[in-house]
This record gives structure tokens, sequence and C-alpha cells, in this order.
């Protein structure tokens, strides 16, 4: 956008005239705009220096779709933990440092990759990724102390590293580790706020549900997506379109695709997925042809592998959308 031609459209105008103010600009070959937004009066936030709080900005337009500035997934754009952070800093940023944010401030400013408790398998390396968006944009360099705790808080494993950049891959190796439930934990020595303490463990079955994104390689001419199913319950299915394709890996003996529910009038329409076709394979062997009609929710796609790391993939073969629930890896 381009200062000489940028305009607030009426019906905005109309309701926030005095208390936004903007400047576009250039810097470099970016562009760039600047917001002065009264936070107290219009978001109801009484900011300090150091705080933080999550925001979105969202550009809706009929003609080009809905544009986020934190990519947002979906058809709503009110979700907050897709939504970037905010974090005051004064009308001095770039003096800004990380003891300076407040430890009043929600969790969240470190993340893990995946949402919930991140699983491995009994016996298997158990691998996270940890993003740190502000370290990197305050060009911070101080320690972080990794820990692993098991259930009564106990630090089984810990260590200082210095980390140079962002985001990091940790892999856990169970060797000496018992099965179970543990929590990672990642603490800046520089800040008490810039924390993480994420649920892992090790257990006999691994589910690769639908909404975990991170886990997925969608490959084709057409990406494939997730929606809500049922509506408003918060349960994501993946639903592969004509040319598109999913893989997904993870460690096991046996392989099992769990198909999402289906509703029978005069229950919630949502199409029916009788006629759908997929093709799946595991590894290198042979592609299978599965009908929806006739199969049960849990399909085993192979039993008896190898033990190791095995790669699945499914695309789209006829007929109707299937909504894929989850993949589970024994």
């Amino acid at each position: 956008m381009d200062s000489e031609n940028y305009h607030i459209p009426d019906e905005v105008a109309g309701l926030v005239p005095t208390q936004w103010t903007m400047k576009v600009g250039r810097t470099g070959a970016l562009r760039t705009v600047e917001l002065s937004i009264a936070l107290s009066s219009v978001l109801g936030i009484e900011g300090r220096i150091g705080d933080a709080f999550r925001l979105n900005i969202v550009r809706n337009r009929m003609e080009s779709g809905i544009v986020h500035w934190s990519p947002t997934e979906g058809y709503a754009n009110a979700r907050p933990t897709n939504a970037g952070y905010c974090i005051l800093t004064g009308p001095a940023a770039s003096q800004f440092k990380l003891p300076q944010l407040s430890t009043n401030n929600p969790s969240g400013l470190i993340m893990a990759g995946r949402p919930g408790t991140i699983t491995a398998l009994t016996g298997y390396p158990l691998s996270l990724t940890v993003f740190n968006p502000l370290t990197g944009v305050l060009k911070d360099t101080s320690p972080y102390t990794v820990s692993v705790h098991d259930k009564t808080g106990r630090a089984v494993l810990k260590q200082q590293m210095t980390l140079k950049s962002w985001p990091q891959t940790f892999t856990l190796r169970p060797d000496a580790l018992p099965a179970g439930q543990y929590s990672f934990r990642v603490q800046s020595a520089s800040s008490k706020a810039l924390s993480l303490a994420v649920p892992i463990a090790w257990q006999s079955a691994i589910f690769v549900e639908a909404e975990d994104r991170a886990q997925y390689k969608s490959e084709g001419k057409e990406a494939p997506f997730t929606a809500g199913y049922p509506r408003g319950v918060g349960t994501e299915v993946l639903y592969l379109r004509p040319e598109s394709r999913v893989t997904v890996s993870n460690y096991g003996t046996a392989v099992y695709m769990i198909m999402a529910p289906g509703f029978l009038g005069p229950g919630p329409h949502y199409g029916s997925s009788a006629d759908a076709v997929l093709r799946c394979k595991v590894d290198n062997q042979p592609w299978r042809r599965i009908a929806m009609l006739g199969n049960a929710r849990e399909i085993p796609l192979a039993e008896n592998l190898p033990p190791g790391l095995h790669k699945v993939t499914v695309e789209w073969g006829q007929g109707a959308r299937a909504p894929i629930d989850k993949f589970v890896f024994a």
C-alpha cells in the first residue's frame, strides 16, 4: 500500500475517526505501516512497558479473501491461539531489553511447534520444535536452561546452553527414562517471563491429529485443508481434494487411519462420503484403494511392520471428500 492512495473505508472511519492514527511508508523494498492506537479507550488495556498481549491484524476484502498478519487457519478471525504477540516497549523500541518483560504476562512467548501433549512411542526418540521469536528480534544471547521433569516435579534431565538461533529442535532419547508423562521446560536466564513448560510422554500408541499440521507434508496441485467437524465442538478433520496428497511419518510396527464419524438424518448434514475412495500406501508397499462404504472408522493400513520409522501416504481417489480424523502409530 502507498501513503498517497491508502484510505480508510467510510464504515470503518466512522467508528474510530480520532482514536487511531496511521503512517504509511517504505523501508527499502518493504512497505511499512505504523499505527497509533489508544489502548485504554479502544481495547481496554491499561498498558505498561514490558506488558504483552495477543494481537492480530486482519484485512477483510471480499475480492481477495482474508489476509492475516499472524496466519489464522479456517474461517474465523477470532482465534487467540493463532494471534501474534504485542510487546509494549515505550517510545524507544530499539532500546527495549528482555529483563524489562513483565512477569504478569500470559505464557506463550516461547511456543512449542505442536499443541497439547507431545508424544513418542515407547523406546523411540521424542522430538519437538521450540519457537522463540522475541529473542530473535531483540538479538538476545543469554543462556537458557533446558530440563525434563517427572510427575513429581523433580528434574531428571537438566542442561544450560546458549542458543544462537531460533527455532530450535530438541530430540530426547528415552534411554534413561521409563515410559510415562513428563514436562519439558525452557527458561531464559535474562527474563523469568520468557519460559516454556509443555507436557511430553512416551506411550504405547501415537495419535497424529488432523489439526496437527506440523506433522503433515502436503503435496500435489491442490493443498488439503482442515475444517471443524462436527461444527462448533473444536474438533478438526483433514480433507483431501482432487490432486492432493499428504504424508506423515512416525515410529512403530503398525499404522491405522481413523475416519471422522458419519451422521445420518435428521442429524447434522455434512454431505455423504459413502462413495469416497482414498488411495493409501505405507513405505514402499503397493497402493491400496480404500472405500469408505463398508469400512469401520478405524482402518488398518499396515501391521507387523519392522520396528522403526515408517511413512504413510494418502491421496484422494474418487468420489466425495472423506474426513480423516487422525493416524495412529503403534
